[in-house]
């Protein structure tokens, strides 16, 4: 039996930064990635040479411009101060008539200033490439930065997939933890598919580094667990390593389990399995309802003791690879999704795959602030104060609608908490 494809449209979002200048501090040199996604290492004596830097015999040089008059034929040669004037020449802004110079101090600025044939001198400041941090569109949507997430240390969530780029500078690497043994496709913390790491970004990509995107919940202070049952490929797993995968992640104490993966066929052991770790556990088991874009069942999204997650669009809009059925719960952003990919890198996938890890995050979120409830309370949470959307009520492609933080936490802050759950999806 195989798994199916784990993320059916992938759009690359490669962002260009600027290439032509490079700043380099402490004698290191800066990394700087090109539009085209090739990596270039800019040394000192690369483009800093054009940059403010100290004169080995201690003085102060600094770069200036100076604008010429009308007129005035440009040299592209300073003379020295036994010429007549002082500084080192850099280079010729020719349609501007102005030359770039390096002058030493107040004194061989001002040589320049009192010329005949200068309109001003100014200094060539600094221009620096200017990081950014983006809030993906999903984030916003399910409302996560809306909840407080200072209690997010007392969940532990476990991600089944192609692993986790643990040196990626927008993930965490303090509070992640994972499974490497026998059962494993590889080392937990490394992933050369990316869809693992895709996952991992959109629950817990880090905030307020200046870098990349934020995931629901960004502080770096939630537990995470993976565990790796997909090789590089990313093809395919048995239904048996899945359950063991599952087993693990219990017990390494997980309360979340997100699995953004699935098969068409149905087990009686993994049904099981499943219902047995969701009520003697208390876990909360979550994972993708398919990408097929049709009614068919896909599993273990479709079992009674998982959540299944269908995928919507930036307009909230269900997608068209979603699948529906009875059996779908709750739905969620899913496509165009930006997160992180290995090598530092940042891609926007679509799929219920990246569905998913929203509604996990958001779960995690949510059940921090209320540790003593179980997993299915979680879930009744998260279904009754879901976004209503398609048809009144359930339906089978948005289930119960879009999953909503922050009026999931405000009903269950209000005391309505639900004691047992009760399967509240179309009979």
């Amino acid at each position: 039996m195989k798994i199916t494809n784990l993320a059916l449209v992938l759009s690359v979002a490669a962002t260009s930064l600027p290439t032509l200048l490079a700043q380099t501090r402490g004698g290191a040199s800066n990394k700087k990635r090109l539009g085209n996604n090739e990596e270039r290492f800019l040394a000192e004596d690369d483009t800093v040479t054009m940059m403010n830097v100290p004169p080995s015999d201690g003085e102060i040089r600094t770069r200036y411009i100076v604008k010429f008059k009308d007129g005035h034929k440009l040299k592209n040669v300073i003379m020295t101060k036994g010429g007549g004037r002082a500084g080192k020449f850099v280079t010729t802004l020719e349609k501007d008539n102005a030359e770039v110079m390096i002058l030493e101090g107040d004194e061989d600025k001002k040589i320049w200033e009192d010329s005949d044939d200068v309109e001003f001198v100014e200094e060539d400041s600094k221009v620096f490439p200017l990081q950014s941090e983006e809030v993906p569109y999903g984030i916003t949507m399910v409302r996560a930065a809306e909840v407080d997430t200072s209690k997010v240390s007392n969940r532990k969530v476990c991600i089944i997939d192609t692993g986790y780029d643990k040196g990626h500078p927008d993930l965490q690497t303090a509070n992640v933890s994972g499974y490497s043994g026998p059962e494993s496709a590889g080392p937990w913390d490394e992933d050369r598919n990316g869809h693992g790491t895709h996952v991992a970004g959109t629950i817990a990509a880090l905030g307020g580094n200046n870098e990349g995107v934020v995931g629901v919940v960004p502080t770096g202070q939630m537990n995470l667990y993976i565990v790796r049952v997909f090789g590089n490929n990313g093809r395919f797993t048995w239904k048996s390593t899945l359950i063991a995968a599952v087993e693990k992640c219990v017990e390494a104490g997980s309360n979340i389990v997100s699995m953004s993966l699935g098969g068409p066929i149905a087990s009686i052991l993994e049904a099981t399995a499943y219902k047995r770790m969701t009520e003697e556990d208390g876990v909360l088991l979550i994972a993708a309802a398919g990408n097929g874009g049709n009614s068919g069942f896909s599993y273990p999204a479709s079992y009674e003791s998982v959540m299944s997650v269908g995928a919507v669009d930036s307009t909230e809009t269900i997608a068209s690879f979603s699948q529906y059925n009875t059996q779908v719960d709750i739905s969620a952003p899913g496509v165009d999704v930006r997160s992180t990919t290995p090598g530092g890198e940042y891609r926007s996938y679509s799929g219920t795959s990246m569905a998913t890890p929203h509604v996990a995050g958001v779960a995690a979120l949510v059940w921090s602030h209320f540790p003593n409830l179980k997993g299915e309370q979680i879930r009744v949470a998260l279904e009754e104060n879901a976004v209503d959307k398609g048809a009144d009520g359930y339906d089978e492609y948005y289930g119960h609608g879009l999953v909503d933080a922050k009026s999931a936490y405000d009903s269950l802050a209000s005391g309505k908490v639900p004691s047992v759950c009760t399967d509240s999806r179309a009979e």
